[in-house]
C-alpha cells in the first residue's frame, strides 16, 4: 500500500464493519472502493488501529533522528576540516 495514503477512512470503515454494517455501505459512505478496503485489511491483518498509529509515529521519529544524525555528521566533518587547516 502507498505509504502516503491516509488510513483514517479505512480505520473508520473497519470499525463500522466490525459494528455490523455491510462492507459495501461502509465503503460507499467513506468514499473508498471495496477492493481498496480489502487490500488495506489484508495488509493490516492482525494489527489494531492504535498499532498503525504508533508505527507511523515511530517511522516519523526515525526519519527525524536520521536527519539529525546527518546534520551533526556534516557539522563534525566541517569542524574536523577546520581543525586540520589550523594545524
Amino acid at each position: 500500500m502507498c505509504k502516503s495514503r491516509n488510513e483514517a477512512p479505512f480505520v473508520e470503515t473497519h470499525e463500522k464493519i466490525e459494528g455490523g454494517q455491510s462492507v459495501d455501505k461502509a465503503c460507499h459512505e467513506a468514499g473508498i472502493s471495496e477492493a481498496s478496503y480489502v487490500k488495506w485489511k489484508s495488509d493490516n491483518a492482525g494489527t489494531k488501529p492504535a498499532d498503525s498509529q504508533r508505527l507511523k509515529e515511530l517511522e516519523d521519529e526515525s526519519l527525524r533522528l536520521k536527519r539529525m544524525f546527518s546534520d551533526l555528521s556534516q557539522k563534525l566533518e566541517q569542524l574536523q576540516d577546520l581543525v586540520d587547516k589550523k594545524l
